[in-house]
């Protein structure tokens, strides 16, 4: 009995001592747990990428490894067990076309087969494919009630214009992106309001491939478009100086388009024709009536007038008016005089087929403002003109 006592006695001494060595040992091991150092600084949360090739990348322990992975706990394709080398570590992945724009992943690290820290991050990649809204731009005031709507998409995609009742702008029609651009133009009523929203989707292959809203204003209604009555309609006149003079809304400005005839059918050529010495804007007086004098060169021309409305430094802010009718006249070089002696004078610059002056400061309406104008009333001088 004494034995069995003493035995027993024995038995215990190893098991109390490795009792109090293995507590000594977990508390040596959670001493030295591996620090946590990892931080992500690139995507930052939240971050709207312009690429679906993603940058990670951050900084922990020397000799550690760095994993990110996706929701399902896989390693995000591309990327790779990233080594942190002189404190930082990075490793790139590349999402595919058909992965969601949201995206989260999970970024830990390891260091001596222990954790070491671990960061959630959640970042926004771009549309996997081509879609924007160029024109009209966000927030801008167009220049007429006739809006071209355009910007870029995919090949062989159609692209809508809708508005916010989802109905088809009147006018406008399922664009078909050609070349990587796509437009088309819608009509505005002088019922419609200013303050207009629309909403511009790309579809391809049956299913939608991008979106995006846009609001802008339209201009005030149209008031009524001024008159030109000299020239008069096929009137032959001999110049240089031509005299033109009409009617229209007092204290409005009038901008008068006069060019040779035979661009009116090509606007084309329009990109190279401006005003080359422009006259100082055209005001309607207080009786209603407006005159200009500009020299021309001997041409068969066309001139059309429309209102528009200008800011205190003389720029351009919308058209105010329709385009009034066209008036078609003849114009022939002037009798030469009887030689005198003369002392030889500058010649004057040949205006060619350039546009005439239009009665707007070319400073300050820009050469963009001075031919988008300049298109917008010929395109309505050449509707009229197949009308008549």
């Amino acid at each position: 009995m004494k034995d069995m006592m003493m035995w027993r006695k024995v038995l215990a001494v190893p098991a109390v001592v490795t009792l109090a060595l293995s507590g000594a040992l977990l508390s040596t091991g959670a001493a030295h747990a591996a620090e946590d150092t990892l931080t992500v600084t690139s995507p930052t949360p939240d971050a709207v990428l312009t690429s679906r090739t993603v940058l990670f990348s951050g900084t922990g322990s020397d000799g550690s490894t760095v994993n990110v992975l996706d929701d399902e706990g896989d390693r995000v394709p591309g990327t790779e067990a990233a080594v942190v080398v002189d404190g930082t570590w990075e490793t790139t992945g590349i999402y595919e076309e058909s992965a969601d724009v949201s995206q989260t992943v999970k970024i830990n690290q390891v260091t001596g087969g222990s954790g070491a820290g671990e960061e959630t991050v959640s970042f926004i990649l771009p549309p996997s494919y081509n879609f924007a809204v160029l024109t009209p731009a966000e927030g801008q005031t167009v220049l007429a009630r006739t809006v071209v709507f355009g910007g870029t998409g995919t090949d062989g995609s159609t692209v809508n214009v809708l508005d916010e009742a989802g109905n088809r702008i009147p006018g406008t029609e399922a664009a078909v992106v050609t070349d990587g651009v796509w437009s088309t133009t819608g009509t505005y009523t002088e019922d419609d309001e200013i303050d207009q929203t629309v909403t511009v989707n790309q579809v391809t292959g049956g299913a939608g491939r991008g979106e995006q809203t846009v609001s802008f204003k339209l201009p005030p209604t149209l008031l009524p478009a001024p008159v030109i009555l000299a020239p008069t309609a096929g009137q032959a006149l001999t110049g240089p100086d031509v005299t033109f003079a009409g009617t229209g809304t007092p204290g409005e400005n009038v901008v008068l388009a006069v060019v040779p005839t035979a661009l009116v059918n090509q606007p084309q050529t329009l990109a190279q024709e401006v005003p080359a010495d422009p006259e100082d804007p055209i005001l309607v007086g207080s009786d209603g009536t407006w005159t200009v004098t500009l020299a021309l060169d001997s041409e068969d021309y066309t001139a059309v007038a429309v209102l528009v409305e200008l800011s205190e430094d003389g720029s351009l802010i919308t058209v105010r008016s329709d385009v009034s009718d066209p008036v078609q006249f003849t114009l022939a070089a002037a009798p030469a005089p009887a030689p005198t002696p003369v002392t030889p004078a500058k010649p004057a610059a040949s205006g060619g087929d350039k546009l005439a002056e239009t009665g707007l400061e070319l400073n300050a309406l820009g050469l963009g403002g001075a031919l988008a104008l300049a298109g917008v009333v010929l395109l309505v001088a050449r509707r009229k003109a197949r009308l008549s």
